[in-house]
């Protein structure tokens, strides 16, 4: 429940909404036309049966399925143990979570995060195939194989686009769907070309249909999630 000192009520959405500092803009429409609850409710007293109603059990967003998995995708990347980039992903089946997977090496190596930089770029003058990191993707689904989980038909989301080596293992592993936030735009060992190409060979296969599918989040959205994936919130999910 939002404590009432840091409750704002939107005049314009009539949203009631957390407030902690800066500029008081609502998170859901954006507009600047928000007062202190305990004012308004002074004003106008009907208002305090709605706080009520709506701070039962917690803070109250609504985001759609997409909009949900890619959130936590969010969540499980602050794990990762890449110092260039932070990566999630979900897998997700009758909406139902079956693996998650960050950037991470193999079980009991000493990460570029423990040791402060990047081992392959600093230790082996960037010869990339010194490069142990094991793609976020890749870990989700190594996870699966590990426990005997099927992926047939289900569907994955990513922060990032996935690139060509995890994007044939994802459709070999049975996934029908991957949605992804960010696009790969590291061209330097991707192209978009090899992607297509990939895609091409899918459905000239006639095993079935694969979706990949950029879904980038809105602004507002995550604004509203600011208010649970707080800062603290992300540290503390990383170093645990």
């Amino acid at each position: 429940m939002i404590p009432l000192e840091k409750a704002y009520f939107c005049v314009n959405c009539e949203h009631i909404v957390k407030y902690e500092k800066g500029e008081k803009v609502c998170p859901v429409c954006g507009s600047v036309v928000i007062f202190p609850l305990s004012k308004w409710l002074n004003r106008e007293d009907n208002k305090e049966e709605r706080y009520k109603r709506e701070n039962k059990g917690g803070i109250k967003l609504d985001f759609s399925w997409t909009e949900y998995f890619l959130l936590l995708a969010r969540v499980i990347a602050s794990r990762s143990k890449c110092v260039k980039r932070n990566v999630g992903c979900v897998i997700v089946k009758d909406r139902r979570i079956l693996a998650t997977g960050y950037v991470g090496g193999f079980e009991g190596e000493i990460d570029c995060s423990r040791k402060g930089y990047c081992i392959y770029r600093k230790e082996f003058n960037g010869d990339v195939k010194y490069c142990k990191a094991i793609h976020a993707e890749m870990n989700a689904l190594l996870q699966c194989a590990k426990l005997g989980i099927s992926l047939e038909g289900a569907e994955m989301y990513c922060t990032l686009e996935p690139c060509s080596n995890c994007l044939v293992h994802i459709i070999q592993a049975g996934i029908k769907t991957v949605y992804y936030e960010k696009l790969y735009n590291d061209t330097s060992r991707e192209t978009e070309d090899v992607r297509k190409y990939i895609l091409k060979r899918k459905k000239e296969s006639g095993k079935g249909d694969f979706k990949l599918i950029h879904y980038p989040l809105k602004p507002e959205v995550l604004k509203m999630a600011q208010l649970i994936f707080t800062p603290d919130f992300l540290q503390k999910i990383k170093t645990e």
